[in-house]
């Protein structure tokens, strides 16, 4: 699909599938949720994060990336409630 072919459903649809994915994170992983909120949402920079938290920079950048990936794994399945992980 090309950047032309992606419609207003399109985008409702994946806001929704996104909306149930970080629902699901949110249950599953409620710090990882919250860091990937912080950081994109917010704005907060890693830094800022790890030094909240008493972690590393390192250790706040992994977490944030294996949440990414779960989300990414979920949404090549196209299943918000899918079991399977890759």
């Amino acid at each position: 699909m090309d950047e032309k072919e992606f419609t207003r459903s399109d985008a409702a649809e994946w806001s929704e599938c996104l909306c149930i994915w970080l629902a699901r994170l949110q249950q599953e992983e409620p710090e990882n949720y919250r860091l990937v909120c912080e950081h994109y949402l917010e704005g907060r920079t890693i830094r800022e994060l790890a030094a909240e938290r008493g972690w590393t920079a390192h250790q706040v950048s992994c977490r944030i990336y294996r949440a990414k990936r779960r989300i990414r794994s979920w949404a090549s399945g196209l299943d918000p409630g899918s079991e399977h992980e890759s």
